[in-house]
């Protein structure tokens, strides 16, 4: 400590040698003030340019912000369309589907006679005959029996009767049953001719039976 004296009073004492320690003095002062000096203005450049900074990137959220909203609105709006369409579309298909339904309702039913068309060839409409049987009287309704035409001949004969009329011939009771019973072609010999086929059929399907 004592030594660290001795050489401060011996710089004091010695005017070259204080004039260079003034000298230092200033100089690190001068070196202190410039970097303070410089430390403020890069300070304040720094404030500026991260102020500048803050300010791009707060425009820049904004407008990517603003854009976002907008595609936002356009999808909607986009949507909203396709929606609308869809639902026309729908609406469309159910109308016709309906006009379809009133016009097969409202359409008459395709006619077996109705000529063909133009250009296609004419369909004639096929005629099924009923078989008659063989035993049945040629021109007699298919199905009377033989019951039926027992009374219907009894008929006639009675009225011929009451009326003081007699059959001369077959022809005449043909007559008579063309006019009362409208019976076509009809002869009461091939009647009886049948009659005694079907006794014959049944006595052979009876004896067969037997043991």
């Amino acid at each position: 400590m004592f030594r660290k004296v001795q050489e401060v009073s011996m710089i004091l004492l010695d005017k070259a040698a204080r004039a260079a320690y003034d000298h230092v003095v200033a100089a690190k002062a001068a070196k202190k003030a410039f970097f303070e000096q410089r430390r403020t203005t890069e300070d304040s450049k720094r404030r500026k340019f991260r102020e500048d900074l803050e300010r791009r990137e707060a425009a820049r959220s904004h407008e990517a912000s603003a854009s976002q909203e907008r595609d936002f609105s356009r999808l909607r709006k986009e949507s909203a369309r396709l929606m609308a369409e869809e639902m026309e579309r729908r609406r469309r298909q159910i109308e016709e589907d309906e006009k379809e339904q009133r016009r097969r309702r409202t359409q008459p039913a395709p006619s077996m006679d109705r000529p063909a068309a133009s250009g296609e060839p004419s369909k004639k409409k096929a005629r099924v005959r009923t078989p008659r049987n063989d035993l049945e009287p040629k021109g007699f309704a298919h199905g009377t029996t033989a019951e039926e035409f027992d009374a219907f001949e009894a008929d006639i004969l009675e009225k011929m009767r009451t009326s003081g009329r007699r059959p001369a011939d077959d022809s005449q009771v043909k007559k008579e049953v063309q006019e009362h019973y409208l019976i076509r072609k009809w002869s009461p010999a091939n009647w009886r001719r049948g009659e005694r086929r079907r006794n014959d059929r049944d006595a052979r399907s009876t004896k067969g039976k037997c043991p």
